[in-house]
C-alpha cells in the first residue's frame, strides 16, 4: 500500500486474539490447580488439627479422672477439680467446629473438582514433603505466569489496534510496478477529479473523516496506555506476591524449627515432672 505522497503506509496488523485466549485459558487452569492444591492441604491440616485435639481430649479426660480421685481422697481442693473439668469441657467443645470445617472443605474441594459434594479420599498431613527452595531464583521465571503473559498479549493487541488506527489516517491506493492503476498513469489519475472520486472514496475518505479518525486514534492510544499500565501493575503485583510468599516460607521454617525444639524437650520435661520424690 502506498500513500498519495509516495510513502509506504503501515499494514494493518492482526491482533493476537488466539494467543490472548490461550493465555486466559492457561491463567484459568492455573487458578483452578492452585485452588485445588490449597484446598487439599487445608483439608489435611484440618484433619491433623482434629487428630491433635482428640489426643488432647484423651489427656484432659485422664487429668480429670486423676483430679477427681485426688479430690475424693482429700489430696487436692475442689478448685483443682473444677479447673480440670473446665479444661476438659473446653477441649471437647473444639471438636464439633473442626468436624464441620472438614465437611465444608470436603464439599468445596469436591465441587472444585467437578464432583458432587461429599467425602474426599486423601492421605495424611505427615505424608506431605515440603520442598526446599533455592536461595536465589531468576526473575525470568515470572514470564511463565499466565497473568503476566495475558497482560503482555493484551498490550500487543492494543499496540496492533493503535497501529491500525494510525494507518487509516493516510489515504492509500494500489500501485503497479510502473506507477499505474488500471492502465492509467498516476498523474492523469490525480489531474482528473472524476476518476479520483471513482476510486470509491479510498483517497478522499480519510481526508473528509479526519476528525473521526483522529478521535479513533486517541481512543486507541488511551486503550494502549491502559494496557501498558495494566501490564506494569501485573508485573509489580507478581513480584510482590512472590516476595511475600518467599518471606512467608522463611518465617514458617523458623517457626517449625522452634516448635520442633520445643517438642524435643517435652519428653525430658515430662520425665522430670513425673519422677517420684526422694
Amino acid at each position: 500500500m502506498m500513500s498519495i505522497s509516495g510513502e509506504r503506509t503501515a499494514a494493518r496488523p492482526t491482533p493476537p486474539g488466539p494467543a490472548l485466549r490461550r493465555q486466559k485459558a492457561a491463567a484459568a487452569n492455573l487458578s483452578v490447580a492452585s485452588s485445588v492444591a490449597v484446598g487439599y492441604v487445608t483439608l489435611l491440616s484440618l484433619d491433623e488439627q482434629l487428630r491433635v485435639t482428640q489426643q488432647t481430649l484423651t489427656s484432659r479426660e485422664d487429668a480429670w479422672h486423676l483430679a477427681k480421685r485426688q479430690f475424693e481422697t482429700g489430696y487436692t481442693s475442689r478448685l483443682e477439680l473444677m479447673q480440670a473439668d473446665s479444661e476438659l469441657r473446653s477441649t471437647r467443645a473444639q471438636i464439633p467446629p473442626l468436624q464441620h470445617q472438614i465437611a465444608q472443605q470436603e464439599n468445596a474441594l469436591s465441587v472444585l473438582l467437578g464432583d458432587n459434594p461429599g467425602a474426599v479420599k486423601r492421605g495424611e498431613f505427615a505424608q506431605l514433603t515440603p520442598l526446599r527452595l533455592p536461595s536465589q531464583l531468576p526473575s525470568t521465571l515470572l514470564n511463565r505466569r499466565p497473568d503476566i503473559a495475558q497482560a503482555d498479549r493484551q498490550l500487543v493487541a492494543a499496540d496492533a489496534t493503535l497501529a491500525s488506527s494510525q494507518a487509516q489516517l493516510l489515504p492509500s491506493i494500489n500501485l503497479t510496478a510502473t506507477g499505474s492503476l488500471q492502465d492509467r498513469t498516476l498523474p492523469d489519475l490525480l489531474d482528473n477529479p472524476l476518476r479520483l472520486w471513482s476510486l470509491g472514496g479510498s483517497i478522499l475518505a480519510p481526508l473528509l473523516n479526519r476528525q473521526a479518525l483522529n478521535a479513533q486514534v486517541d481512543v486507541s492510544m488511551a486503550q494502549r496506555n491502559q494496557a501498558l499500565y495494566s501490564y506494569e501493575k501485573t508485573v509489580r503485583s507478581a513480584f510482590k506476591e512472590v516476595n511475600d510468599s518467599l518471606d512467608a516460607i522463611q518465617s514458617l521454617w523458623r517457626t517449625v524449627n522452634r516448635a520442633s525444639g520445643t517438642r524435643d524437650r517435652c519428653p525430658g520435661n515430662l520425665t522430670y515432672c513425673t519422677k517420684p520424690l526422694p
